[in-house]
């Protein structure tokens, strides 16, 4: 068996001490499989809903760059880089970040997703009790008749 097969297999196994001897001969900048590719493909809604942050945790300078357009358009220029990174997402973070193997790919990966959702809620409710509270401000003070 090659080392890429040796390699192969300690990813199916876990054991990341297993092929931590090897070259990589991946190919790969993060030295994962290029093998598991297509088992990993798929949406990636981290990446989408938090993409500068998923961004650099994928040690990408794009995420600041993402950063500063979206900033510096009010958000309009980010929907597109948005949309590319949920669809090739599980594959940039599969080239770009060492993973022990596919579990731990998805398992973090998982929590990017729900951490994005947590926080849009969060947002989602501070906005809500602020609209309710101006509502009740301007609905139940009087008008002063100054």
């Amino acid at each position: 068996m090659d080392n890429q097969g040796e390699i192969r297999d300690s990813y199916d196994t876990g054991d990341a001490d297993s092929y931590a001897g090897f070259p990589n001969l991946s190919g790969l900048p993060s030295g994962n499989d290029p093998f598991f590719l297509p088992e990993l493909e798929g949406w990636n809604w981290g990446a989408f809903l938090l993409n500068w942050l998923w961004l650099m945790q994928v040690s990408s300078l794009w995420g600041v760059i993402l950063l500063i357009v979206s900033c510096m358009s009010c958000g309009l220029f980010a929907i597109a880089p948005a949309i590319y990174l949920g669809l090739k997402g599980n594959e940039l973070a599969w080239k770009h970040r060492s993973f022990k193997g596919v579990e731990e790919f998805r398992e973090v990966q998982a929590a990017w997703t729900k951490w994005a959702i947590i926080s849009y809620a969060t947002v989602l409710a501070i906005g809500i009790f602020f609209a309710a509270v101006i509502f009740m401000i301007v609905t139940l003070v009087p008008p002063s008749n100054s």
